[in-house]
Parts: C-alpha cells; sequence; structure tokens
C-alpha cells in the first residue's frame, strides 16, 4: 500500500504549470515553494525525462501517510492514470507495446480530468482499438484533441494484432457518417 501510495503521490505529471493552475499561484511562486520544500529536505528531485519535466518525491516515508489524507479518491485515481500512462507510453515507444484492457480501465477511470497531448491521446486510442475497450469515447477525444483519427483507422484495418481490424470495422459501422471529417470513408469504398 506504502508503495502504491508513494507512485501516486510523486508529482511527476504534476508539472509547476499544473501546480500553479491548481492552486491558483504563478509559476514562479511555486518555484519559490518548491525550492523552499527541497532546501529544507522534505522533498527530493528525481531525475526526468526532459528538463522542463521536474519530479519529485516526499523525502520522508511518515509525509507520504500524511498525505495521503489530504488526497481525494478523484485526485489519486488520476495521478495513478497519468503515471501508469506515462509509463505504458514509454514501453510502446520503446517496444512497440500497446496498452492492456486493465490498463485501459485505469486510464479511463478519471478521463474527463486527463490533460492528454496528442501523443498520448493516439496511443491511448490505438491501444482501445487493439482491446476493443470504450472505443467510441476515445475516438471523438482523439479527434477533438487533433488526431488524425481516419488516418489511424485506415491504418489499423491492416493490424497484425489480433481482433483490431475487427474491432475497427466496429467502430466505422458505429461511427455516424456526419462525425466523419473530409473524405474519411471515401478509402472504404
Amino acid at each position: 500500500m506504502i508503495e502504491e501510495t508513494r507512485a501516486a503521490l510523486v508529482a511527476q505529471e504534476m508539472s509547476q504549470d499544473k501546480i500553479a493552475h491548481k492552486l491558483g499561484l504563478s509559476e514562479d511562486e511555486v518555484e519559490e515553494v518548491l525550492a523552499y520544500l527541497r532546501d529544507r529536505r522534505l522533498i527530493r528531485w528525481l531525475p526526468a525525462e526532459s528538463e522542463e519535466e521536474k519530479v519529485f518525491e516526499l523525502a520522508h516515508e511518515y509525509m507520504v501517510n500524511k498525505i495521503w489524507v489530504w488526497e481525494s479518491k478523484e485526485d489519486v485515481a488520476l495521478k495513478r492514470a497519468s503515471n501508469l500512462l506515462r509509463r505504458e507510453l514509454s514501453n510502446y515507444q520503446k517496444l512497440g507495446l500497446l496498452m492492456g484492457r486493465g490498463g485501459l480501465e485505469v486510464v479511463s477511470e478519471p478521463r474527463e480530468a486527463l490533460s492528454l497531448s496528442a501523443e498520448e491521446l493516439e496511443f491511448v486510442l490505438r491501444s482501445t482499438l487493439a482491446a476493443g475497450y470504450e472505443m467510441g469515447y476515445w475516438l471523438e477525444r482523439a479527434r477533438d484533441g487533433g488526431v488524425a483519427v481516419e488516418g489511424i483507422l485506415k491504418g489499423e484495418l491492416e493490424s497484425a494484432v489480433p481482433n483490431t481490424r475487427a474491432n475497427v470495422a466496429k467502430v466505422l459501422g458505429l461511427w455516424s457518417p456526419e462525425l466523419v471529417r473530409g473524405e474519411a470513408i471515401a478509402w472504404l469504398a
């Protein structure tokens, strides 16, 4: 439980700008508070994948239990989903592995609160098409997020991943033509 709690409380997905927005502070104010906490050894910085991604964790185990009480179930679900999505996307980029149904369920729980990049949306869409889970929702969410879903659907019709072609055909059968932008269905004819 402590390790799950620690993972949920690591603020990797909480960049300084997200913390500032959530608390109604400027990024400079957040930077100052984080520096104060770091200088007093209450948080410690962890290696980050990129320069702008400042990753930290609570430095003391007893603090995890205290902070856990402050976290709402929604906050924990959101952090868990964000951390899982980050790890799964990394696996996809390195190994070509899509997220399974269990991971998609975790990501879908706080889906309305998740702020996702186009790359993350595309990854989740490809994963849902392979798993056959919440395809309609993620198709619309990806399209609304600027992802070229028509090209993905066309490409996935030739996928070697089991069930993906059938799931894409199912989505295309349910997707009403007025929702399709441009000539997306023309390539099916």
